[in-house]
């Protein structure tokens, strides 16, 4: 029921041997009407190859009654991607916005471009609003 009404957007991201098995978890989650954290699934997983990345997409695909998502959002990773591309064709990919502020940090050595950027990256508005500012 959660995804049918939730998972139009889905985050899927990999945490890195946190746990006792010193083994990736990989958690789909997304967001409802209440802004608080839904969880659709998770899995420990063997490596981060391409090859396990869609087992589990697809694993999650057949829970879901293949519903695809419209968007994914994750934290870059290359296998990450080329599953998604994969299994979800059709789906918008984007970075998650943390990635993005932290790798503009350790990268863009411009004073205030972080904040600034975070700004852009979090207003409202429409294009026209938007190529004012």
């Amino acid at each position: 029921m959660d995804y049918v009404c939730f998972g139009n957007v889905l985050e899927f991201y990999t945490t890195y041997r946190t746990n006792a098995y010193k083994k990736p978890l990989v958690v789909l989650v997304s967001v409802n009407h209440h802004h608080q954290t839904v969880v659709f699934g998770c899995a420990l997983l063997m490596d981060e190859s391409i090859a396990t990345y869609e087992w589990v997409l697809e694993t999650f695909l057949i829970a879901i009654l293949n519903t695809k998502p419209i968007s994914v959002v994750t934290d870059g990773d290359k296998a990450m991607h080329k599953a998604i591309k994969k299994v979800f064709p059709d789906a918008c990919h984007r970075m998650c916005s943390w990635h993005l502020q932290q790798n503009a940090f350790t990268n863009v050595h411009i004073k205030d471009f972080t904040s600034i950027f975070a700004r852009c990256m979090f207003m409202r508005g429409n294009l026209e609003e938007f190529e004012k500012a």
